[in-house]
């Protein structure tokens, strides 16, 4: 992987960014980035079928269809699946069929694509039907999270890339192409309701300070209850909102990546 960006990060970082501007070309790529769990569970259970959590594709596929099937099963979203489809795809660009080499480009853009669905996953908006807070009378908490909270933020709080050499080097739990990914979606999702609760702060800070500009600086005061975080506490919101968000044991390829102004995140493979 090294190989493959030249010792730099700067091409990987290039490439993280690909998958959302292909949301404007691929009808297919928008439902890669989330899965509302709490919705499917809802309509699945009131279904008379098991919940979503751990579903190979194939069965969740057929639940769908047995339930309407004028309904696509990416309507939801497939991220967790998703992750698993781009794992595969990065280990077949390192792992050439014959002798030759593995096309380096290959490898960087799959990693790429995969440090970002991964980060996608450590959002707890991306794990649940309000991921705009469009039911709850918040409607534009996700730009306020990814956006608006970071680049106010960027110059005062500093977020480190963590460099672990293996996902053996946490809790000795390896990354499970399969299993995994349910597990960062579910830590994720514990943590929607916290994410809402720090909006309702936030909002009571504009209004005590008399608009967004003077609430910014008090943006830190936003606090979160204690997570079950095995990598630290999410108890401030930029740090929620700089899309760090280590909510478990899965998370250390986790890092910043910067487009212009805009934060987001990418993986560190080593």
């Amino acid at each position: 992987m090294k190989e493959a960006w030249g010792g730099s990060p700067e091409r990987l970082v290039r490439w993280a960014t690909q998958a959302d501007a292909r949301k404007h070309l691929d009808s297919l790529e928008g439902a890669r980035h989330y899965l509302d769990l709490d919705d499917l569970d809802t309509l699945l259970t009131s279904h008379g079928k098991p919940a979503v959590w751990g579903m190979p594709w194939g069965t969740y596929k057929q639940s769908i269809f047995e339930i309407d099937s004028l309904t696509s099963p990416r309507s939801h979203g497939v991220l967790p699946w998703q992750l698993e489809w781009s794992y595969r795809r990065l280990v077949k660009a390192m792992a050439s069929n014959d002798s030759t080499t593995c096309e380096l480009d290959k490898v960087i853009r799959a990693a790429a694509d995969l440090g970002h669905y991964l980060a996608d996953a450590h959002v707890p908006l991306h794990t649940s039907g309000n991921y705009d807070g469009q039911r709850s009378g918040q409607r534009g908490i996700h730009a306020l999270w990814e956006t608006q909270a970071v680049e106010a933020q960027l110059h005062t709080r500093t977020c480190p890339c963590l460099h672990l050499t293996s996902f053996e080097a946490v809790e000795g739990m390896p990354y499970d192409p399969v299993w995994t990914p349910w597990d960062i979606l579910k830590d994720s999702h514990a943590l929607v309701e916290d994410v809402f609760q720090a909006e309702r702060e936030w909002q009571d800070m504009v209004a005590n300070n008399g608009s967004h500009e003077d609430a910014w600086p008090h943006l830190g005061d936003a606090s979160l209850p204690s997570s079950p975080c095995s990598m630290g506490q999410l108890d401030k919101w930029p740090h929620m909102a700089s899309v760090l968000h280590n909510s478990g044991p899965h998370c250390q390829g986790l890092a910043r990546r910067l487009d212009g102004s805009r934060a987001t995140a990418y993986g560190c493979f080593h």
